[in-house]
């Protein structure tokens, strides 16, 4: 039934973890059981004859709980918050929508990685704002005819501008520029802008000579748009910022390890986005 209880091979039979206890004591009592099958003139006795009782009474007992609890989950699945599903709000409502570059491409590309079923990724690796401008949010407007969700939008945008030697405070405004029309024209929507988030510089500079990106200007476009955002004082964009509320690690200086993109799913699921 696909990645469960993050990673966690004890448990898969079911969306629920006590659940799957029951399961397992079913199928202990049950092995007991047979084992003493195997030695009639040993239920034969008079004492024992109550464990017989025992042991089928309370097998099919556990056997009916378990099923009974899978049928419960299936027919109020987004009420369940158990072992198949590692994030704390995930609601079937409500579709969320991650736009960002390659950051974000890497983890929706990544198998291993568990992905709520109610998110949707628009990324592509090395875009800039051009891109975001004229191919994503065409995209993002295809995404949300359907009137039947809730939307909520995360944007991670900005860490291939930086590497144009663009200043970042003014990329940073006209990033804000983009929010700003598309929190008016989508008042229903709530957007939630999330930070660059660090660099290793010796480690990328090391993989791409060519690199002028440093956390020095990524700390000044977050800052940017954190102002842009108290500023503007739209109650429908927020800011997410995973740069400090994060720890980060990264094999090529630039993009994430697996673990630490797990992690900024969950951030992005549980912490960032507000329901």
């Amino acid at each position: 039934m696909g990645k469960i209880c993050k990673d966690n091979f004890l448990f898969f039979f079911s969306n629920s973890v006590v659940l799957d206890i029951i399961c397992y004591i079913a199928i202990f009592l049950c092995i007991i059981f047979l084992i003493l099958l195997q030695y009639k003139q040993f239920f034969n006795s008079i004492g024992l004859k109550k464990l017989k009782k025992f042991l089928i009474f309370t097998t099919s007992i556990c056997f009916l709980i378990f099923f009974g609890g899978n049928f419960e989950i299936l027919l109020h699945k987004d009420n369940f918050y158990g072992c198949m599903n590692s994030f704390d709000k995930v609601h079937s409502d409500t579709k969320n929508i991650i736009i960002g570059d390659s950051r974000m491409e890497f983890i929706v590309d990544d198998k291993e990685i568990q992905v709520p079923y109610n998110m949707v990724f628009i990324a592509k690796s090395g875009k800039t704002l051009e891109w975001f401008r004229d191919n994503a949010l065409p995209e993002f407007n295809n995404n949300v005819k359907d009137k039947n969700f809730k939307y909520n939008v995360v944007i991670n945008m900005g860490v291939n501008d930086l590497n144009y030697g663009l200043d970042p405070e003014n990329r940073a405004d006209e990033y804000y520029d983009i929010y700003d029309a598309l929190a008016k024209k989508y008042p229903q929507i709530n957007f939630y802008i999330m930070s660059i988030n660090p660099i290793r510089y010796k480690l990328l500079e090391r993989n791409e000579p060519g690199n002028v990106r440093t956390n020095e200007k990524i700390e000044d476009f977050n800052k940017t748009i954190i102002k842009n955002i108290k500023n503007d004082n739209k109650k429908n964009i927020h800011y997410c910022d995973a740069y400090n509320d994060l720890d980060f690690d990264t094999d090529d200086g630039l993009h994430y390890t697996r673990e630490t993109n797990k992690k900024i799913i969950k951030y992005i699921t549980d912490d960032c986005i507000k329901y």
